[in-house]
This record gives C-alpha cells, sequence and structure tokens, in this order.
C-alpha cells in the first residue's frame, strides 16, 4: 500500500512470558482443585504459546526492514494468522480473567463475613465492602475496551456502589 509509517511490533519479554508460564503451572498444583480456572489457564498458556512464534516472525520480518523492499507482502500474509492468534488468545485471557474474578469475589464475600463476625461493621469492614461493588463497577464499564457496556448493569453497578459509599 501507501503506508507512510510503518511501525511493525514490539517484542515480548521472554521474562515475563517465562514468568507467566510458570506461574500457571504452579497455580494448578495447589489446592483446592479448581477445573474452571484449570481449564481456562490451561488454554490460556496454549493460546500464549501459539501466539508467541507469530509476534516474533513478525517483528524479525519489521526490524529487519524487509517490509520495505517486498512492500509489506509477507507482512500481509502475516497479518491474518497473527490477528486470528491475537483474538484467540484474547478470548482465553478474558475467560482466565472472569473465572479469577469470580473466584475474588467470592473470597471477598467471605472476608466480609469473618470481618463482621470478629468485629463487627466498622470502618475496615465498610471500606472492604466498597471495594466489591467498586470491582464490579469497574468490570461492567470496562468490557472488551469500553465497547460493548451494557447500559442498563452499568447503572446498577453505579447505583450498587452509591449506596456502598452512602454506608461508609
Amino acid at each position: 500500500g501507501k503506508e507512510r509509517f510503518v511501525y511493525g511490533l514490539h517484542s515480548v519479554n521472554d521474562t515475563s512470558v517465562e514468568r507467566c508460564t510458570k506461574a500457571l503451572a504452579a497455580a494448578k498444583q495447589k489446592p483446592p482443585p479448581q477445573p474452571e480456572i484449570d481449564a481456562a489457564a490451561t488454554d490460556f498458556g496454549a493460546k500464549l504459546a501459539a501466539v508467541l512464534p507469530k509476534i516474533a516472525e513478525a517483528v524479525t520480518y519489521y526490524q529487519s526492514g524487509e517490509y520495505k523492499t517486498d512492500k509489506l507482502a509477507k507482512g500481509k500474509l502475516l497479518h491474518q494468522p497473527l490477528t486470528a492468534a491475537f483474538d484467540a488468545f484474547e478470548a482465553a485471557d478474558k475467560k482466565l480473567r472472569n473465572s479469577m474474578s469470580s473466584i475474588k469475589d467470592g473470597m471477598a464475600q467471605r472476608e466480609l463475613v469473618r470481618m463482621e463476625k470478629t468485629s463487627g461493621k466498622n470502618l475496615a469492614y465498610l471500606a472492604k465492602a466498597m471495594l466489591i461493588p467498586a470491582r464490579t463497577l469497574v468490570r461492567t464499564g470496562s468490557p472488551d475496551g469500553y465497547v460493548k457496556v451494557d447500559p442498563k448493569a452499568f447503572e446498577k453497578s453505579i447505583e450498587q456502589y452509591a449506596t456502598s459509599v452512602r454506608t461508609m
């Protein structure tokens, strides 16, 4: 084409990938068994492994300047498989994050019950209680990069958060 500026891709930090891969493997070994999260983590790892070589190939292509001599011919060939791999990775990432969010929400609720039993509804309890609807508000208001916000769900989240703030 007639692109004036071609930026290519940034490489992925190998140390970060290694830490992530090790953390996924270690988490699967910890009790209690969490089949849904384990499956999401396995899928995440597989999608990560699938996208990394495609990124590396594109990085090499653009950093070498090959796109200048082939008029982006290889870049056009790399584009579809790379975006498909990115989309698959993004879906796996979202599934894993959603699975983890539901676990974290349950943990937070159990912590609130424990706090109320031991100390009552003191300031620490109220602050913790306010964080739960705050997290829900953030998740509701920012799905898929702010593209698909459900206005009714978002409004409900705002109301729940506002209630928690007033209770504070």
